[in-house]
Protein backbone atom coordinates (compact mmCIF):
# COMPACT_ATOMS: atom_id res chain seq x y z
CA UNK A 1 0.00 0.00 0.00
CA UNK A 2 1.26 3.83 -1.22
CA UNK A 3 0.13 6.56 0.10
CA UNK A 4 -1.68 9.02 -2.48
CA UNK A 5 -0.18 12.15 -3.37
CA UNK A 6 -1.19 14.50 -5.85
CA UNK A 7 -3.20 17.18 -6.71
CA UNK A 8 -6.89 15.50 -5.30
CA UNK A 9 -4.87 14.74 -2.21
CA UNK A 10 -3.86 18.55 -1.44
CA UNK A 11 -7.45 19.15 -2.17
CA UNK A 12 -9.11 17.26 0.56
CA UNK A 13 -5.84 18.27 2.81
CA UNK A 14 -6.89 21.71 2.25
CA UNK A 15 -10.55 21.33 2.41
CA UNK A 16 -10.51 19.29 5.42
CA UNK A 17 -7.83 22.21 7.16
CA UNK A 18 -10.34 24.26 6.44
CA UNK A 19 -13.38 22.67 8.05
CA UNK A 20 -11.06 22.59 10.75
CA UNK A 21 -10.68 26.44 10.79
CA UNK A 22 -14.20 26.69 10.87
CA UNK A 23 -15.04 24.86 13.66
CA UNK A 24 -12.68 26.19 15.86
CA UNK A 25 -13.68 30.00 14.77
CA UNK A 26 -17.10 28.88 15.66
CA UNK A 27 -16.78 26.64 18.96
CA UNK A 28 -13.41 28.09 20.44
CA UNK A 29 -10.18 26.56 22.19
CA UNK A 30 -10.16 23.11 22.43
CA UNK A 31 -7.73 21.14 24.94
CA UNK A 32 -6.39 18.21 23.45
CA UNK A 33 -6.46 16.49 20.06
CA UNK A 34 -7.21 13.01 19.63
CA UNK A 35 -6.85 10.75 16.26
CA UNK A 36 -7.44 6.74 15.28
CA UNK A 37 -5.65 5.61 12.27
CA UNK A 38 -5.60 7.96 9.50
CA UNK A 39 -7.22 10.36 12.31
CA UNK A 40 -4.23 10.24 14.43
CA UNK A 41 -2.01 11.50 10.66
CA UNK A 42 -4.75 14.15 9.96
CA UNK A 43 -4.77 14.89 14.16
CA UNK A 44 -0.50 15.21 13.92
CA UNK A 45 -1.13 17.79 11.04
CA UNK A 46 -3.62 19.79 12.94
CA UNK A 47 -1.71 19.74 16.74
CA UNK A 48 1.06 21.40 14.48
CA UNK A 49 -0.86 23.94 12.78
CA UNK A 50 -2.65 24.73 16.35
CA UNK A 51 1.31 25.23 17.35
CA UNK A 52 2.42 27.24 14.85
CA UNK A 53 -0.48 29.59 14.18
CA UNK A 54 -2.13 27.53 10.89
CA UNK A 55 -5.28 27.10 12.97
CA UNK A 56 -7.06 29.65 15.44
CA UNK A 57 -6.61 28.50 19.43
CA UNK A 58 -3.91 26.89 19.71
CA UNK A 59 -2.96 28.94 22.76
CA UNK A 60 -5.17 26.73 24.26
CA UNK A 61 -3.88 23.18 23.34
CA UNK A 62 -2.58 21.00 26.43
CA UNK A 63 -1.83 18.09 25.18
CA UNK A 64 -2.08 15.32 21.88
CA UNK A 65 -2.94 11.31 21.65
CA UNK A 66 -2.25 9.32 18.69
CA UNK A 67 -3.53 5.78 18.36
CA UNK A 68 -2.76 3.13 15.62
CA UNK A 69 -2.10 6.21 13.22
CA UNK A 70 1.07 6.81 11.11
CA UNK A 71 3.45 9.81 10.58
CA UNK A 72 1.93 11.53 7.58
CA UNK A 73 4.37 13.02 4.80
CA UNK A 74 3.24 16.29 3.39
CA UNK A 75 4.87 16.85 0.58
CA UNK A 76 4.43 20.51 1.36
CA UNK A 77 6.68 22.70 3.43
CA UNK A 78 3.42 25.07 5.05
CA UNK A 79 2.46 21.73 6.54
CA UNK A 80 5.94 20.88 8.62
CA UNK A 81 5.44 19.13 10.92
CA UNK A 82 8.75 19.66 12.89
CA UNK A 83 9.77 21.65 14.79
CA UNK A 84 6.70 22.52 16.73
CA UNK A 85 6.50 23.95 20.87
CA UNK A 86 6.90 21.68 22.85
CA UNK A 87 3.07 19.61 23.87
CA UNK A 88 2.43 16.37 25.94
CA UNK A 89 1.84 13.86 23.29
CA UNK A 90 0.89 10.26 24.20
CA UNK A 91 1.50 8.23 20.90
CA UNK A 92 0.13 4.51 21.08
CA UNK A 93 0.43 1.79 17.75
CA UNK A 94 1.02 -1.91 18.08
CA UNK A 95 4.21 -4.26 16.79
CA UNK A 96 1.21 -6.09 14.89
CA UNK A 97 -0.13 -3.93 12.64
CA UNK A 98 -0.87 -5.24 9.47
CA UNK A 99 -1.76 -1.50 7.85
CA UNK A 100 0.87 0.10 9.14
CA UNK A 101 4.00 -1.47 10.76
Amino acid sequence: MSPQSGPCCVDALDDSLQVLREVLQHTGPVDGVLGFSQGAAMAAIAVAQLLNGGLPHGESLRFAMLFSGFAPRPDRTDLELFPAPALPVTVVHGTRDPIFP
